[in-house]
C-alpha cells in the first residue's frame, strides 16, 4: 500500500489545530472550564477529525488517520519551535 502525500494545507490545519488542542486542554487542567475554551477544544478536535473522516472508509482507519494527525501536528509545532531557536543560535 503506497503512502499518500498531504497538502501543505493539510499539514497547516494539523499543526495549528494541535497545536490549539494542547493548549486547551492545558488551559482547562489549570484555570479550568470556560465557553471560549470549551470551543475553541471542539474546533480543534473538528479541525483534526475533518480530513481523516473524509479521506478514510473504516472506522479503524479514522481513529489511525486521527492520531496519525495530532502526531503530524505536534511534530510540526516541535520542528517549527526548534528550528527558530536554532536560528537564533546560529550567528555565533
Amino acid at each position: 500500500m503506497a503512502k499518500k502525500t498531504k497538502s501543505p494545507l493539510v499539514k497547516l490545519v494539523n499543526a495549528v489545530c494541535s497545536l490549539a488542542l494542547f493548549v486547551s486542554i492545558a488551559y482547562l487542567a489549570i484555570a479550568g472550564f470556560s465557553i471560549t475554551v470549551a470551543s475553541t477544544l471542539a474546533v480543534a478536535c473538528m479541525g483534526l477529525a475533518g480530513p481523516a473522516v473524509v479521506g478514510e472508509h473504516g472506522i479503524l482507519e479514522m481513529l489511525t488517520a486521527f492520531v496519525e494527525a495530532v502526531v503530524e501536528g505536534v511534530v510540526a509545532v516541535v520542528e517549527a519551535i526548534s528550528s527558530v531557536i536554532s536560528a537564533l543560535f546560529s550567528g555565533w
